[in-house]
């Protein structure tokens, strides 16, 4: 599985969490930043996805801290792919940012 700190150039978790961690982190600051930055970067990578950033643009953002523009840019838009809306039911992950 991928670092979430390792695949965006930062050093925000420790320990470390994965992509799928992070996507699936509660609260606010670092764990608001790893979930809106994965969900950006698959938003980004996606072929049939037509993603307003690019990804060295969402790397750049998740490296200068701006979840706010992130999570703007994840949630303008209806899901293309035609899914549902998320229900994590269960599943949690708790992701604890570096002091």
């Amino acid at each position: 599985a991928d670092d979430f700190d390792t695949t965006f150039g930062v050093d925000l978790f420790d320990p470390d969490i994965t992509l799928g961690e992070a996507a699936w982190a509660r609260g606010g600051q670092e764990n608001k930043l790893a979930r809106h930055g994965t969900a950006a970067l698959l938003n980004a990578v996606h072929g049939r996805v037509e993603y307003r950033y690019t990804v060295s643009e969402v790397i750049a953002m998740v490296q200068a801290g701006d979840a706010g523009a992130l999570a703007d840019a994840n949630e303008e838009f209806d899901c293309p792919l035609g899914g549902t809306p998320a229900n994590p039911g269960s599943r949690s992950a708790s992701a604890g940012g570096k002091k």
